[in-house]
């Protein structure tokens, strides 16, 4: 993973008890560690939108979202991104990018399909080669 993504915390995080599975992400427990990893996101989005076109702290209707990750090294920090439509080039360098990203006009899901597409194209083509034909 491309280390320059994971945000590192500002805050000591060595006293929180991580919880030992994954939280239902629609659920109402939140656990601390990813409780901290959202505030302070909700603080680097507050000093950094001072530099974007979208007004997130005015204009209303993003999401956000924040991951937390355990580094090679132990430590932790957290992947974060946003949903939906951004104007161009106007989010953190740092977020982890959408699979629909319109506004880069290189979908990650697209390269993904075009090349399973490939794929089940070169199984089709050796599977009608491999029929006996009378």
């Amino acid at each position: 993973m491309d280390k320059q993504l994971i945000f590192d915390f500002k805050s000591d995080t060595s006293k929180i008890t991580l919880p030992r599975t994954l939280n239902n992400p629609f659920g109402t427990q939140i656990p601390e560690i990813a409780r901290l990893a959202a505030l302070e996101f909700q603080d680097l989005i507050d000093a950094a939108a001072d530099g974007w076109e979208y007004d997130y702290r005015v204009q209303k209707g993003k999401m956000f979202g924040v991951l937390v990750v355990q580094r090679e090294d132990q430590t932790y920090g957290y992947l974060a991104t946003n949903s939906g439509r951004t104007p161009k080039d106007d989010t953190c360098r740092q977020f982890v990018p959408s699979i629909l990203d319109d506004a880069a006009d290189d979908y990650f899901i697209d390269k993904g399909m075009i090349a399973l597409s490939a794929i089940t194209g070169e199984i089709e083509k050796a599977l009608d080669e491999s029929e006996i034909k009378p």
